[in-house]
């Protein structure tokens, strides 16, 4: 009896151990399924590994391909600029005007391409000066101005060909600051159209005249900016002049007016003490001076220039970091006005030096403005002025020697007084 108690108790135990050995077994085995599962189609499984592995071994093939087409492209574009030579900037600027490319958002990236309004990487002279006499100005002291380290160290943009040499010329990205903490050139009166206009060529050929690669140096000139603005001729000039819209007397008319000055001869009464009016007399000449204003007009109805090349544009009058450039043009001319601002006589000549951005609000304008009246006024300064360099690139310089650099961000021009 003992013994069957006993082998029944036995296969309870047997039957108890085989139970649990199952459920456990189970369990395992449904977490063990889990874990395989997860490690091969998970977020971080073996199939997205692998999808990834190949997604950037795709991208890796991509970027070797572009990066081997880049190199292949340099060593092209080097063997065929070794095999055809060194490109001079004036192959450059003809080859853009071949291709009719102005570059006016200054998107271009052509390296065989030079335009008007690209800068180059011209080299400054240091330690230089430059002396305007009060004799030649009309102004009480004289104006110098000096290139060192610290003054005068300006970018230089590309303004056309010159005329005479047909090299490059280049400009100033803003005019000459002189020493005196004024910092503007100063000219006025009778003086200043007999001499003064030539003055700013004197200063810019004393600064630069001598620098490596520059055929000349001079100032900007109203023809200057006439060829960026397209006016070429004489109906161009009549079209958009403003004293031709209002006056009697159109540009390249002929005046003649009684019982007047001109500055010669005022200066020449006035230094030999002679009586006043002793000089007056019958004056003519031919009308020469004009004024314009681009992209806008200050009066409805009136015409004016219009330039679409914003590029142009800010290099000619300034931008938003320079803000408005006023500097005088080395030129003179003459304009007719129906009386004249002193005697009120019938009719009165005004004696005028080229400049841009003279006293027109926010519209920018080119003008000859009057130094010197006819009837005798001889107290008219042309306030806020700078002196801008122009210099003649010799005609063999090449992109190695003045490389052509990215656009340049400017300096405030406008100085406090």
């Amino acid at each position: 009896m003992k013994k069957k108690q006993e082998l029944v108790n036995f296969k309870k135990k047997i039957h108890g151990i085989t139970l649990i050995a199952l459920v456990v077994t189970i369990i395992v085995l449904l977490i063990l399924s889990a874990i395989v599962i997860n490690f091969t189609i998970g977020q971080n499984g073996i199939f997205t590994r692998a999808e990834n592995a190949k997604e950037r071994y795709e991208y890796a093939s991509v970027n070797e391909e572009k990066e081997l087409n880049k190199t292949v492209n340099f060593i092209d574009k080097y063997i065929n600029e070794t095999s055809q030579g060194e490109k001079t900037l004036l192959e450059m600027y003809n080859k853009a005007i071949e291709d009719k490319c102005t570059n006016s958002d200054g998107m271009c990236d052509r390296t065989d391409h030079l335009h008007i309004g690209d800068y180059v990487s011209f080299k400054n002279p240091t330690n230089v000066s430059a002396t305007a006499n009060a004799t030649d100005t009309g102004y009480e002291e004289n104006q110098t101005y000096t290139i060192d380290e610290e003054r005068n160290q300006v970018n230089w943009r590309v303004l056309g060909l010159d005329e005479e040499t047909g090299g490059i010329k280049l400009i100033s990205g803003i005019p000459l600051r002189r020493n005196e903490t004024r910092g503007y050139f100063d000219i006025k009166g009778a003086q200043a159209y007999e001499k003064g206009y030539l003055v700013p060529d004197q200063i810019c050929n004393s600064l630069y005249g001598s620098q490596t690669y520059v055929a000349k140096a001079r100032s900007v000139k109203q023809k200057d900016i006439d060829e960026l603005m397209g006016i070429t001729t004489i109906e161009d000039i009549r079209r958009v002049d403003r004293f031709t819209y209002y006056g009697e007397y159109k540009y390249n008319d002929s005046y003649s007016i009684d019982n007047a000055y001109t500055p010669e001869s005022y200066l020449a009464e006035k230094n030999n003490g002679e009586p006043e009016g002793n000089r007056r007399g019958t004056i003519s000449g031919i009308v020469d001076g004009y004024y314009y204003t681009v992209n806008s007009s200050d009066e409805e109805g009136v015409p004016y220039v219009t330039l679409d090349n914003q590029r142009i544009y800010n290099m000619v009058f300034g931008d938003e970091n320079s803000g408005k450039l006023t500097y005088i043009l080395s030129s003179r001319g003459v304009c007719v006005y129906p009386e004249g601002p002193v005697y009120e006589i019938e009719e009165c000549a005004s004696f005028g030096i080229g400049g841009v951005n003279l006293e027109y609000g926010d519209t920018a304008g080119v003008s000859t403005t009057g130094v010197f009246y006819s009837d005798a006024s001889d107290v008219i300064d042309l306030p806020n002025m700078g002196i801008r360099p122009v210099i003649v690139l010799e005609k063999e310089v090449t992109s190695k020697q003045i490389p052509k650099i990215p656009d340049q961000k400017e300096p405030l021009w406008l100085l406090l007084i």
